[in-house]
């Protein structure tokens, strides 16, 4: 099911418990340039699109298609226990004349814990987006982050960055943990002051940096990053282990290929590929999703209801899947995709 315009949850009258899944979301008719400054929202054409949560608590967005929006998630303080998963969003925002605008996800959170998770996200208009935007004035929340196992890329290196951090004092719980960036860079605080309870793991980080900023108490462990740095600046106590930086000489002639497996649906899954030596071909495993007999489509993240990458009956044996670039990243299909029977959190 497609929906061309704008779905609001909890904006005129409280929406608990309530459930997406697997919708389109596009505004047909919004303006991709302006002429006016980012600040500006009144040089803004059309319905917004993309989802916003307000008064929402226990709301989940579950393997949603989202693109050409203004902004494809707004997920505010009142949307309580929100989680955010699968989502693919893609070519969102507006290129303002003096920078880009509109995110993959914006978000605050005061209390209770917010998810988003597996999802992929790429930006459509370059610096001054984000694919992920937690952020607050100092006036605002951004308490209770998990952003986990998500495939965040852009382009070109354009300064985009995964950001959960505002200008509040204290902001505390926050984990980034498990994401896959190309050109994309990880931070963790902002020029807020007294940040506590902090952790950022386990991350991958190809051609950007992972910065953790003004935090009383952060751990860092086991991150990777290539072409960048890792550092913590204004922070007290940091524990550090594991870190890996090395730059792109350093690097195995074997791509990297990770799978991450769908929890609300059998067969479905995300795939990146840093194809560190564009190889024309890469070998996939796909054995963690599928079994022998299943058929199956790779579909670009960018053109999830277009032509498939490829098909197939996986037999078992790794397939050879197409990498045309330093970095592609897949959504993993089967016609046994179906909605799991337990709740998997």
């Amino acid at each position: 099911m497609t929906l061309d315009g704008a779905l609001s949850l909890g904006c005129d009258a409280p929406a608990s418990y309530v459930w997406l899944w697997g919708l389109e979301l596009v505004a047909s008719d919004m303006r991709d340039h302006t002429y006016e400054p980012a600040a500006n929202r009144d040089a803004l054409v059309g319905p917004g699109g993309g989802v916003e949560l307000q008064d929402a608590p226990g709301c989940r967005m579950i393997n949603l298609v989202i693109h050409h929006t203004y902004q494809a998630i707004s997920c505010w303080v009142g949307a309580l226990d929100c989680e955010m998963y699968g989502c693919v969003i893609y070519d969102n925002g507006w290129m303002a004349s003096d920078r880009g605008d509109g995110h993959g996800i914006y978000t605050q959170n005061r209390v209770s814990r917010k998810v988003i998770s597996d999802c992929i996200i790429t930006t459509g208009q370059g610096f001054g987006q984000a694919p992920v935007h937690a952020y607050g004035s100092r006036r605002a929340w951004v308490n209770g982050y998990t952003v986990s196992r998500n495939i965040l890329y852009a382009p070109a290196q354009r300064k985009e960055r995964l950001l959960v951090g505002g200008e509040r004092d204290g902001a505390h719980g926050n984990s980034v943990i498990g994401n896959l960036c190309y050109n994309v860079s990880i931070q963790l605080g902002y020029t807020g002051a007294g940040n506590r309870r902090g952790s950022v793991a386990d991350n991958l980080v190809y051609r950007g940096r992972i910065t953790a900023q003004n935090y009383l108490d952060v751990g860092m462990f086991r991150n990777t990053v290539v072409d960048g740095r890792i550092r913590a600046d204004g922070c007290g106590a940091v524990r550090q282990e594991g870190n890996r930086v090395f730059d792109r000489s350093a690097l195995p002639s074997r791509p990297l290929v990770k799978i991450i497996p769908n929890r609300y649906e059998l067969g479905r899954a995300n795939i990146a590929i840093f194809n560190w030596r564009r190889h024309p071909y890469v070998s996939v495993n796909l054995g963690a999703v599928l079994k022998p007999g299943d058929r199956f489509c790779l579909m670009d993240p960018e053109a999830m209801y277009g032509r498939p990458i490829c098909t197939g009956v996986y037999s078992g044996a790794p397939v050879q899947v197409p990498a045309p670039r330093e970095f592609v990243a897949y959504v993993l299909l089967s016609p046994r995709n179906s909605a799991r029977s337990d709740d998997s959190r």
